[in-house]
């Protein structure tokens, strides 16, 4: 099975399109979403101008060395408000984590939205435990 393809797939299928440059990202809100070049989620973040954020991302200057090494492609969701990409962000953060039990590689710090933020990296999985037990 080759994953490339089908993370491109879904991408498509989600009506998103994924990006090899900041130049059309539009200067709204919303969140965005960076990947390596196989196509592996390493961040979220949201940004009240994506383009100009993006552009920070994928400077020579980007302070987070683990975006600066693996991030390749990135794809953004437009919002209306800040503060529903905030919402946004938190909710994606949290599906990851209780999926998969840890953070996006380069995320350091749970969103401000997430229900994992400020708690510390034992008090994730914790939690994340906890929210699978529930489920069984």
């Amino acid at each position: 099975m080759n994953t490339d393809n089908d993370f491109f797939r879904l991408v498509s299928d989600l009506g998103l399109h994924v990006s090899l440059t900041v130049d059309g990202a539009p200067e709204s809100c919303g969140v965005y979403l960076l990947f390596d070049d196989a196509g592996r989620f390493i961040y979220i973040g949201k940004a009240d101008n994506l383009r100009k954020r993006l552009g920070e991302h994928f400077s020579p200057s980007e302070e987070n060395l683990m975006i600066r090494i693996f991030a390749k492609l990135f794809v953004w969701v437009a919002s209306p408000s800040i503060s529903l990409a905030e919402e946004n962000e938190g909710s994606i953060y949290d599906m990851w984590m209780e999926t998969f039990g840890y953070p996006p590689l380069a995320n350091r710090n749970a969103p401000p939205k997430s229900k994992y933020a400020g708690l510390s990296e034992q008090q994730k999985k914790l939690r994340v435990l906890l929210e699978r037990l529930k489920k069984i």
